[in-house]
């Protein structure tokens, strides 16, 4: 059961991050089902560990607060280096997104680190602490831009270019720490 939910998280990262929009309508990978994929893959691990629990109740929040985003809604407010600036109206749902997100992904971090811990799988522990440092630094840093170009600076177009890599590489690196869980953990329970 434990690698099956695993896999369920796995999917449902790949359907948070890639975002394929046309005509503003994010309707070919929506984070909505990827968050379904989510609940329904820690509802696989909540009897391995009380954090997959507490993330569960945070996915489900997050299932309803990315109807938000299903549809673009922005304003332009500016045009400049390379870059066009808009404006969010539903800013403050995208936060308290993000915010959620964090401590839904930081109870997935630590229940692999503490059953991997409980384990006396030394490497598995230090790869999930590890992942969610990187997954932490780099939605600080995307949201930081995020705030800068609100403000309606101008963004040099090879900061967001570094900032969507850098993204990609901690989503594909979280996925990879799923797939691992999903081989190394195997239903020891630690409630």
């Amino acid at each position: 059961m434990a690698e099956k939910g695993f896999m369920k998280i796995f999917w449902g990262f790949l359907f948070i991050f890639l975002d394929i929009r046309i005509n503003g309508i994010d309707f070919i990978l929506p984070d909505f089902i990827g968050y379904i994929l989510i609940v329904v893959g820690l509802a696989y691990l909540c009897d391995l560990h009380r954090r997959f629990r507490t993330a569960n109740a945070y996915a489900k929040i997050m299932v309803l607060l990315s109807f938000a985003d299903l549809v673009e809604m922005k304003r332009v407010i500016g045009r400049g280096g390379g870059l066009t600036y808009w404006h969010n109206p539903f800013w403050p749902i995208t936060l308290l997104g993000v915010i959620l997100n964090l401590i839904m992904v930081w109870h997935i971090c630590r229940a692999i680190v503490e059953l991997a811990e409980a384990s006396e799988n030394r490497d598995l522990a230090d790869t999930a602490a590890l992942r969610w440092k990187l997954y932490l630094a780099v939605v600080i840093i995307g949201s930081g831009i995020g705030l800068v170009a609100l403000a309606g600076a101008e963004l040099n177009l090879m900061i967001v270019i570094a900032a969507v890599v850098f993204g990609l590489v901690a989503m594909v690196l979280m996925m990879g720490l799923m797939l691992r869980a999903s081989r190394e953990i195997h239903g020891k329970s630690f409630v």
